[in-house]
């Protein structure tokens, strides 16, 4: 627990540079659209962070383009090793945060990696695999089973009529 303490607080400290130096950090395309659009909703959705990142670093790498704002609650890389485990802890804080219940059918996690698919999967959630480019591609999420497969999330009203919102 020491160790991990200092390697946190030392990550913790050197990621916001990291972050801002880097080339490769930016914003994929409708993530901004898409989330203004679902706060505009707020009577039928409900916004929680679930990643494998500890809370710290997750908060940090979205304050980089003020996301924070978007997500009240979570589940969290620190409190768990396994994705379902993380997306319970999202769905649970979002239930008391929202103070209401959420049909299974109408909860979706959003994910780039077969991770976060087969976590979402394990909750009985639906997915969207988003293949940004990163470390896992189109195929890799389809390979995961996800719901569905989108290229990025530029085209909002396409994701929002698939979480039945439109």
């Amino acid at each position: 627990e020491e160790s991990f303490a200092r390697f946190r607080d030392a990550y913790i400290e050197a990621l916001p540079e990291a972050i801002a130096s880097s080339p490769r950090v930016h914003l994929q395309p409708g993530v901004q659209e898409l989330l203004d659009e679902l706060v505009a909703r707020k009577d039928r959705a409900a916004l929680a962070l679930g990643t494998g990142n500890m809370e710290s670093g997750a908060r940090v790498k979205i304050g980089r383009f003020n996301l924070n704002r978007y997500f009240p609650v979570g589940g969290f890389g620190d409190m768990h090793c396994e994705r379902p485990d993380i997306m319970r802890d999202a769905i649970q804080a979002a239930k008391t945060y929202y103070e209401r219940a959420f049909d299974q059918r109408d909860i979706w996690v959003i994910g780039d990696t077969p991770f976060d698919i087969a976590g979402g999967k394990v909750v009985g959630a639906c997915t969207l695999g988003v293949a940004t480019g990163g470390a896992f591609m189109r195929e890799d999420l389809i390979a995961a089973q996800a719901d569905v497969v989108l290229d990025d999330l530029s085209d909002t009203k396409l994701v929002l009529h698939t979480f039945g919102l439109d």
